[in-house]
């Protein structure tokens, strides 16, 4: 079933299958806290696939993803200010209609060889309310894919910087 982590835990899933309950905002939820995911599947059927946040403080959360596949119907990967997404040769995908492959909420996040799909943005940058900060996207050799909307959505005042290197696709 689902997990959460909290205050500086460390979470490390290898060859493992995690699929959230119905009633999980998320499959993976983290607070100030770690997670490594090597060659394994994480599934949310009613929310995000992982949800990387922090608390009142700028402590964030920090997500290594390989060879793995994350998928939410909502949203495949979501990042607060002050936390870090990063995937390598993985696949982050929102089942839904109006999902978002990921969604960085004042977050960052890096995809090295893999492939980001969403219902609607494949990646969608805003600005969290209570966060002044920018948001970063790095794509290299990365496919990124907005099926009703953009591959690449900077909202909501977000101060974005986004680099696309190396054969990265948007669509």
């Amino acid at each position: 079933q689902d997990i959460s982590a909290s205050s500086g835990s460390k979470i490390t899933l290898n060859g493992a299958t995690v699929t959230a309950r119905t009633s999980a905002d998320s499959a993976i939820r983290l607070v100030s806290s770690d997670a490594d995911i090597i060659n394994s599947t994480v599934t949310a059927i009613n929310g995000a696939g992982i949800n990387a946040g922090r608390s009142s403080t700028s402590s964030g959360s920090t997500v290594n993803v390989f060879g793995s596949t994350i998928s939410g119907s909502t949203i495949g990967a979501s990042a607060t200010a002050f936390s870090q997404l990063n995937f390598f040769d993985s696949d982050v995908i929102a089942t839904g209609a109006t999902g978002i492959g990921v969604r960085l909420y004042g977050g960052n996040a890096t995809a090295v060889g893999s492939r980001i799909v969403g219902g609607e943005h494949g990646v969608r940058m805003m600005r969290e309310s209570s966060v002044n900060n920018s948001a970063g996207l790095v794509l290299d050799g990365t496919s990124v894919e907005g099926k009703t909307g953009a591959a690449v959505a900077a909202t909501n005042g977000i101060n974005a910087d986004i680099q696309v290197l190396n054969r990265s696709t948007l669509i």
